[in-house]
């Protein structure tokens, strides 16, 4: 049975779920909401529940009733790390996939099954096959906005807010990138790796156009407009800063602009807004009609019959899996390719300690498409030690084989030294855990 609405005990116990939106959700609207998010926040207890909203849902669902909010790539990372026995994603129906892929013996659930993705439409697993037919030896780099069974047809999956990094991790000269062509085209600004592409949008990103930015900056003295780069390259010429939603939030915390116009789905200023009340925010709102499929209603009758269950193929989820787990993997991966820079200011003598990366066997290059260790680690050492002062490179010993890499410096040189190996000719892509766990040792 749903709630009762509008009850005096519902408001009381809501009171602080309030506070927190009151700026954007208006106080009559509040005694609909209150009674569900009281009842959820309870059923969450009794049923062992975690709610993962991504960054599009509603300020009623993202403040008042999630546990976990963010990006695709929040999402996927936090979803592999929780120990709750049930999933809600409060989102659309990859990311419940992702989920469940990164969580097999838990229970997954999507309020709504239709709730689903144009981009995710665009494109189905023999389209990948096909591409890979016509680029023979590229790897597929392909987008997290995809069903299980594209991703499992893939060599590793990104993020808007990591594309460019897990490009650039591959150590190769071109990859397939599917199957957003306006993010493929951003990222192949960002890299010299030649980028492939696939015709699919997003449904709300491309409804902006350059044309409608200049028109509001006509209209707002002193505005700063942040786009996603999923949106047209005529929006991103037109902006003042490109990112992932979350580096979108990121932006507005740091720079505090007086005036800021979010180019991607309307809901997401409502959320930074909440938190962030000195900014005005000036709203081009284009919604997402999968994202907004997702109610407080259908959050509690998912949670309350604990349906509908995302379920997938065991033998697709094996192989999509794989991809996701290299995505987050490689995140890793470019934490240590950015660390040189990064540490400058807190120079790191490696000979203190190194970190040690054990990597588990993955498909080789040859059957995948996949680098070597070699390729990553040559990669890594050209970007590192570029970074590096002449004095300082002199210190550093590098070497990478076939199926090793290792790295020792012996000064301080900013620089933190690594050692990895791989069973065969895998990847090596360490885990996100070892790696932050080495980096803040050394830092120490």
């Amino acid at each position: 049975m749903r709630p009762t609405t509008n009850t005096p005990a519902a408001l009381k116990s809501t009171a602080q779920f309030y506070e927190r939106v009151k700026s954007v959700i208006p106080d009559v609207e509040w005694p609909v909401h209150a009674p569900y998010v009281a009842a959820i926040n309870e059923l969450k207890q009794a049923q062992n529940a975690v709610i993962l909203a991504h960054n599009y849902q509603t300020p009623e669902i993202f403040h008042c009733v999630a546990d976990i909010t963010g990006d695709s790539l929040a999402l996927a990372r936090k979803a592999a790390e929780t120990d709750a026995d049930v999933i809600v994603l409060a989102g659309v129906h990859f990311m419940a996939e992702t989920a469940k892929l990164l969580n097999p013996d838990k229970i997954v659930l999507i309020p709504d099954e239709r709730a689903g993705c144009s981009l995710a439409d665009s494109i189905t697993a023999a389209d990948i096959r096909t591409m890979r037919e016509k680029h023979p030896g590229a790897p597929v780099v392909t987008y997290v906005n995809t069903s299980a069974e594209v991703k499992a047809e893939s060599d590793i999956c990104c993020t808007s807010g990591n594309a460019v990094d897990v490009v650039e991790s591959l150590g190769v000269d071109e990859v397939i990138f599917l199957p957003d062509e306006y993010l493929a085209n951003y990222v192949a600004t960002q890299t010299d790796v030649r980028i492939i592409s696939w015709a699919g949008h997003c449904e709300v990103h491309e409804r902006f156009t350059g044309e409608e930015l200049e028109n509001y900056r006509k209209d707002y003295d002193d505005l700063t407009i942040i786009a996603h780069p999923e949106c047209p390259p005529d929006v991103l010429e037109a902006s003042d800063f490109v990112g992932s939603t979350a580096q979108m939030q990121a932006y507005v915390q740091k720079e505090r602009p007086k005036r800021v116009l979010m180019v991607t789905e309307c809901s997401m200023s409502d959320n930074v807004a909440a938190d962030i009340r000195d900014v005005e925010f000036i709203r081009p709102c284009n919604l997402c009609p999968h994202m907004k499929r997702i109610t407080l209603e259908n959050i509690y009758d998912a949670l309350d019959t604990l349906q509908p269950r995302v379920e997938i193929d065991p033998a697709v989820a094996a192989r999509a899996r794989l991809a996701v787990e290299r995505m987050i993997r490689s995140t890793a991966l470019t934490f240590l390719v950015r660390a040189p820079t990064e540490m400058q200011s807190t120079p790191v003598a490696a000979t203190a300690g190194s970190c040690s990366i054990d990597s588990p066997p993955e498909a080789s290059s040859s059957a995948g498409g996949f680098p070597s260790s070699r390729l990553i680690m040559t990669a890594w050492l050209s970007r590192s030690m570029s970074k590096l002062s002449s004095s300082s490179r002199s210190a550093v010993t590098a070497s990478a084989s076939r199926n090793s890499c290792s790295v020792s410096t012996s000064t301080s040189t900013g620089m933190p030294g690594c050692s990895c190996r791989a069973a065969s000719t895998a990847a090596v892509i360490p885990p996100a855990d070892r790696m932050w766990f080495s980096l803040t040792r050394m830092a120490s």
